[in-house]
């Protein structure tokens, strides 16, 4: 990364150009819309029915301004969904148990989840589970906040299996990234997509303008 775009750089841009409008109207929704999702998912454990995990995934996940209405872009979107409901009710329900509710360790945790996986739920989907139960203590795993923690060199080729292994030295990344430039928890994903939209130059960058 050259001296323009040094990490400061970037993240001085961010909260210049770009950060008030964030503030001002999506960030107390995204705060609601993810405390909203988390208490259907506390209150409903082990009866994670398809009606009640769209419930879910639309609680979190729309958002009126973002691309497509999605916060969460792909994630959570239909051909994901479906692949996640070919699973039966009681194995994505055991599946979500076991990732937030164990008394396991959060890798051992990880490590069954990504082996016992239903089609459609990836690592994005995971993390977001475990970020729902505690914002404070973990972070989202999504293909922008991977490339965008990469290109300020915060993480170096980290394979995005193996989350056992893998996904600490990210969120570790995430919370260092979080601390230094003093951002809410509820605000690394959207800077870090922040820090690819800028480096890509990206027209999404308007909605923010």
């Amino acid at each position: 990364m050259d001296t323009m775009q040094s990490e400061d750089d970037l993240v001085q841009r961010i909260k210049i150009e770009f950060y008030q409008v964030f503030q001002s109207r999506d960030l107390q929704p995204k705060k609601a819309r993810e405390k909203a999702a988390w208490n259907l998912l506390r209150t409903n454990r082990g009866n994670y029915t398809q009606q009640l995990l769209n419930q879910i995934f639309d609680t979190v996940d729309r958002d009126p301004y973002a691309p497509n209405q999605r916060w969460f872009g792909q994630l959570l979107a239909k051909p994901n969904r479906n692949l996640i409901f070919c699973s039966t009710s009681a194995s994505i329900s055991g599946w979500i148990e076991h990732l937030l509710f164990s008394n396991d360790a959060l890798e051992k945790r990880l490590a069954v989840a990504e082996e016992s996986r239903p089609k459609g739920a990836s690592k994005g989907v995971a993390t977001l589970l475990l970020y729902l139960q505690n914002t404070e203590e973990y972070n989202v795993w999504l293909p922008t906040t991977h490339r965008s923690l990469e290109l300020l060199g915060r993480i170096q080729g980290l394979e995005e299996s193996n989350w056992s292994r893998n996904y600490p030295v990210f969120n570790a990344a995430a919370v260092s990234f979080r601390n230094r430039h003093k951002f809410e928890p509820q605000e690394v994903d959207w800077a870090l997509w922040m820090i690819d939209l800028i480096v890509r130059d990206s027209p999404d960058l308007d909605r923010y303008r």
